[in-house]
């Protein structure tokens, strides 16, 4: 398995695990049930987004540096 995000929250992760899931990249959520263990103490980067196809990492950072440079939608 790969680490390509890593964030404290796992509602982050979750989302870019779905957005590679989208473009056909599998993608699994690991570590989102240390936060708890954390306590009150800031946990870090502990909850990781991964995939076990080492030949698609580039593709993944791609996919999700262009996520994070989106424009926020705003009304």
């Amino acid at each position: 398995m790969h680490t390509v995000y890593s964030c404290s929250h796992p509602v982050d992760a979750h989302l870019i695990a779905n957005l590679l899931t989208q473009h056909g990249i599998e993608a699994q959520v690991f570590g989102e049930f240390l936060i708890g263990a954390a306590g009150e103490l800031p946990p870090g980067n502990l909850v990781r987004v991964v995939i076990p196809d080492a030949t698609r990492i580039d593709e993944a950072l791609q996919i999700i540096a262009d996520w994070e440079s989106c424009e926020p939608f705003t009304i």
